[in-house]
């Protein structure tokens, strides 16, 4: 069977956004087909199958697609899961370009995952701007988005042939899941070291190559992530989101939500609803 394709992108673009932030999706059986006059580039979190670019491929958590414009996907998931999304239009293919996979495996995407997931909160604490800055603010996030495109460009074209260390790959993963597991509660660096049988020094090392971000900058980054869930999702008061992901001090909350996001907690439960 034939590879997948990859897409083009100009290298002097600014990619008009529709769109951009965590979503759900439940699916099943590929019931449902989704056909949009816009690129699509997802980053999952759940495991399944999809239909794309007339192929079914397999997706696992931290695996990168992006659907082109006018061609048709759809999944089979085996239960309720997330991703991070942006739509936006396509561009003149103009001047130099370059190319990327429609479909980057987790292992290949490695430490970008988060500058990814970083990438797309800010466009969509951007896109929630206030009227009277929104034409900045969006040409703001189409800024970011150029850059996340690129970013990603280079990493594929630069990316290395061989796997990091099986131990220190298997304890950054493992940190990581210590890390989601426990949002609410305060969990040091020594102390995650020390339940994945690493140093600290070398645990910090090897958790930024493959992150690209500190374990702190990781937790917040994943904290707020969980509150704008909670935002979005539910009629919880501030105080107890807060307290949910981990903040104790709404003032301190709200100023971290504010440098992830972009914009306040209750803008973007404004923004949500």
């Amino acid at each position: 069977m034939d590879a997948l394709p990859a897409v083009s992108w100009p290298l002097q673009a600014l990619p008009g956004i529709l769109r951009s932030g965590r979503f759900p999706l439940d699916d099943r059986g590929f019931d449902t087909s989704y056909r949009s006059p816009t690129h699509a580039l997802h980053l999952y979190e759940y495991h399944g199958a999809m239909q794309l670019c007339g192929r079914t491929i397999a997706i696992s958590p931290g695996d990168l697609t992006w659907s082109p414009a006018g061609g048709e996907t759809r999944y089979d998931l085996s239960r309720r899961g997330h991703h991070w999304c942006v739509h936006f239009q396509p561009a003149a293919i103009l001047g130099a370009t370059c190319r990327l996979p429609v479909f980057i495996a987790a292992s290949t995407l490695g430490v970008l995952k988060s500058r990814v997931i970083e990438g797309i909160q800010r466009m969509s604490g951007l896109l929630a701007a206030p009227p009277d800055t929104a034409a900045l603010a969006s040409a703001a996030a189409c800024a970011v988005m150029q850059e996340v495109i690129l970013t990603i460009a280079a990493h594929i074209a630069h990316a290395p042939s061989h796997e990091r260390a099986p131990k220190a790959r298997d304890a950054v993963a493992r940190a990581a899941g210590l890390i989601d597991d426990h949002l609410d509660a305060p969990l040091s660096a020594r102390a995650i070291a020390a339940r994945v049988d690493l140093s600290p020094n070398w645990l910090a090392r090897a958790f930024r190559e493959r992150f690209g971000t500190t374990m702190s900058r990781y937790l917040t980054t994943r904290r707020i992530a969980l509150a704008q869930e909670l935002l979005v999702s539910t009629d919880l008061p501030m105080r107890r989101i807060a307290d949910r992901v981990g903040f104790h001090d709404a003032q301190h909350f709200n100023k971290q939500f504010h440098r992830v996001a972009g914009c306040s907690p209750t803008a973007f439960r404004l923004r949500g609803q």
